[in-house]
């Protein structure tokens, strides 16, 4: 943080021109390094080069939130419209998110209810810091009844939002609703991430459905999507435990040979296709006793 201090006072002594983006970043900076006073410097300094946008005001609502001083990033929500500029949901999200995580989830709450009238509307990522809270504490009724909020006011879920959706039903084994919602994450045109699928994958075999499995990750390489050393991992010893090890490796050693994936990513599968399949080595047979 001293040498971009250093060079932005240099460069701000021969009046060079920064973009807002380098400001909001020298602004988060400092907020880090706990200097405060540099970062509304910093701030207070770029109106002398280029109009602000609510950009920098969030940069500077995001660094007070950090920092636990709600209030301050209130105060920098309310001069927006003495500057003739209005929040988006990025400034929302970090209000939220910074309420929550002081424990005020009621404030998070009513902060997200007068979106509406600051004339903003809330994206999937508003939604998303919300679910996430009702989930961790428990509330399954509010965060049933924020999703069908978001589906009432045609708000879209991203892939984010089916990914904590797919969590929860699985943590209460609510399987066939989180094998919908998966479908239908898929039909939206989002893709999942490789945690997604593993998770699927684990299950699946769990249950015995190979079959499903090997389809599932025909599917997800089909789709773009590269399994990882966990996926390996997840479905050697899943097949291993009914003997068909050697199944789950052939997916591999297919994908191998389409040469799509990393360097590193074929480099580690290549050493883990070497090691024996221990789930269905023969274990040793005890001696009969004298």
């Amino acid at each position: 943080m001293q040498q971009a201090e250093e060079l932005y006072m240099e460069m701000r002594r021969r009046g060079s021109i920064f973009s807002e983006p380098v400001f909001c970043n020298l602004i988060g900076g400092f907020f880090k390094a706990g200097e405060i006073y540099k970062a509304l410097d910093v701030f207070h300094f770029i109106p002398e080069k280029f109009e602000r946008t609510v950009m920098s005001y969030n940069a500077v609502m995001d660094g007070f939130c950090k920092a636990g001083q709600l209030q301050e990033a209130l105060q920098y929500l309310d001069k927006l419209p003495e500057n003739n500029l209005g929040p988006n949901a990025t400034s929302y999200t970090i209000l939220i998110s910074g309420y929550i995580t002081q424990g005020k989830l009621q404030e998070a709450e009513k902060l997200f209810r007068s979106m509406a009238e600051k004339g903003c509307i809330p994206d999937a990522c508003v939604y998303n810091t919300l679910l996430d809270a009702y989930f961790k504490e428990g509330m399954f009724a509010e965060a049933e009844k924020l999703l069908e909020e978001m589906v009432t006011e045609h708000r879209e879920p991203d892939s984010v939002t089916y990914t904590m959706l797919i969590n929860e039903f699985t943590k209460q084994g609510k399987m066939e609703g989180a094998l919908k919602i998966f479908a239908n994450m898929i039909e939206a045109g989002l893709k999942p991430d490789v945690t997604v699928y593993n998770k699927w994958f684990g299950l699946l075999c769990k249950e015995s459905k190979f079959d499903e499995a090997q389809k599932l990750f025909q599917r997800m390489v089909d789709g773009g999507q590269n399994p990882d050393v966990g996926t390996y991992d997840i479905l050697t010893e899943g097949f291993g435990q009914e003997g068909r090890a050697e199944e789950a490796k052939k997916l591999f050693r297919d994908i191998l040979e389409k040469g799509n994936l990393s360097e590193e990513l074929v480099a580690l599968l290549a050493g883990k296709l070497k090691e024996p399949n221990v789930a269905t080595q023969e274990k040793p047979k005890m001696e009969a006793a004298v």
